[in-house]
């Protein structure tokens, strides 16, 4: 009787370690799937503010054209004119 009772112990053994590998393994693998979905939540968010940073930017009006020898000396083509004489 006592063999047949270790039997079911170390059958009982291995089904428990069994058990807990796969319940690892599918944490695990959860896991792993929440940090995609999340990374690619985050690639989303990128793409869309790059998107709208793009489309404001292109509302913005062109600045006029000036030439750095005509500029007012506080604007940032006359503060150039320093550095370009040089």
């Amino acid at each position: 009787m006592s063999r047949i009772k270790l039997i079911v112990i170390a059958v009982l053994a291995v089904v428990l370690l069994l058990g807990g590998w796969h319940f690892a393994r599918v944490h695990d693998e959860a896991k792993q799937s929440k940090v995609e979905i999340k990374t690619q939540k985050q690639i989303t968010k990128r793409a869309q503010v790059r998107s709208h940073v793009e489309q404001e930017t292109q509302k913005l009006p062109d600045a006029p054209i000036q030439r750095i020898g005509d500029a007012a000396p506080d604007s940032a083509a006359g503060k150039l004119q320093d550095w370009a004489r040089d």
